[in-house]
């Protein structure tokens, strides 16, 4: 894209600061698998939207850090194209991008503006103006916009269109709580049979099965992640002389799972990391001192204790650590970690935190909160 012939000011406000136009969709991955459950709830949505003339379907997928969001939601856009013929746009906004800050809206607008055919010359200054000239740039018109990593509603909201017949799908490590009007998508962990399937896939090696014991164990080791199985998997493809049950035997008795190898699991604990440095100082604290309980399961009792607070305090700090995507909450109330979640909090756990949590366990007794039953 050429900005010759502008006077320096109105390039300047023209071209994203990221220097990344928005572009078309990256391609599907042939060993896409499963999410059968979450397509047809998008569909669902799409088909009661249309027959209720909805303005425009927005779709919130989130979920945590190493789930698959962008790999579903590219899949689920390449499967839709057809029915959105005038253009399919993708945007990363990088909220989680090492050494990027976030797109600002304004500067995604630009990209959007230009990727459309806008000519630079054309597009307006300021964040409402270049919403309102986005929004006439696509109305009438059925697009699907793909807005990948978002950090929040006001980083998404100035980018929807508002034709008819549109798709939005957004992706984020965050819940998308304030955008009132957008279905949500929540991804967990692949079934096991789903994630030993994608091991396989992704592995690309004769004689290694789905139904193998080894790979059931090794997708289990993996926490069912597929960021981390798919990091396993490469190691199977790119080492023919092992074995899928010696693999499993070094990740059951490895001290840390996340640093098996320097290539290994690297990207998990990066991914995980990303997540952490989004937290304020307070929740880091508590997401530290959580990893290191004793058992998987915990309430807002257990965090107060920890973290010296309200029974109410302790309750809101775990609500603000599951709308990041850090806890899953598999009763009311009642909160865990990730196996490798859990990992990676201990990781960073140090010596006063230890002491808390001992001292907490001891005064406190919160062992019927650190069981299953």
């Amino acid at each position: 894209m050429s900005f010759a012939g502008l006077p320096r000011q109105s390039r300047d406000e023209a071209q994203p600061a990221h220097q990344e136009l928005a572009g078309a969709l990256p391609r599907d991955i042939t060993a896409f698998t499963g999410r059968h459950a979450e397509f047809a709830q998008l569909l669902g949505t799409l088909a009661a939207a249309a027959a209720g003339g909805a303005v425009v379907g927005i779709h919130a997928i989130d979920g945590m850090a190493g789930i698959g969001k962008t790999t579903f939601a590219v899949h689920a856009a390449h499967r839709l194209a057809g029915a959105f013929p005038d253009r399919q746009f993708f945007l990363p906004l990088h909220a989680h991008t090492a050494g990027q800050q976030p797109v600002d809206p304004a500067d995604a607008l630009a990209s959007l503006l230009l990727t459309a055919g806008v000519a630079a010359a054309q597009i307006p200054p300021g964040l409402e103006a270049r919403a309102g000239r986005w929004r006439d740039q696509v109305a009438g018109k059925k697009i699907l916009l793909l807005l990948d990593d978002a950090a929040g509603h006001e980083q998404v909201r100035p980018l929807l269109p508002g034709t008819a017949a549109s798709l939005v799908l957004v992706t984020s490590r965050r819940r998308l709580t304030a955008l009132w009007d957008a279905a949500v998508i929540s991804l967990d962990t692949l079934p096991p049979e789903q994630s030993a399937t994608l091991l396989v896939r992704l592995a690309g090696r004769a004689g290694i099965r789905a139904g193998d014991a080894a790979v059931a164990e090794i997708a289990r080791l993996c926490g069912y992640l597929p960021l981390a199985i798919g990091m396993i998997a490469s190691q199977l493809r790119h080492h023919p002389a092992w074995t899928a049950g010696q693999l499993a035997d070094g990740l059951a008795y490895a001290r840390d799972r996340l640093a098996l190898t320097p290539a290994g699991n690297l990207p998990v604990a990066a991914a995980f990391g990303l997540s952490y440095a989004d937290l304020t100082a307070g929740q880091q604290r508590l997401f530290r001192r959580l990893g290191l309980l004793p058992g998987p399961y915990f309430d807002a009792r257990a965090a107060a204790a920890l973290d010296g607070t309200s029974l109410d305090e302790g309750g809101r700090r775990l609500d603000e650590l599951y709308d990041q995507h850090l806890l899953t909450e598999p009763a009311p109330g009642r909160y865990r970690l990730h196996d490798l979640l859990r990992e990676h909090a201990r990781d960073l756990a140090g010596p006063p935190d230890a002491r808390r949590v001992q001292e907490t366990l001891h005064h406190h007794g919160l062992t019927l909160t650190t069981t299953e039953s």
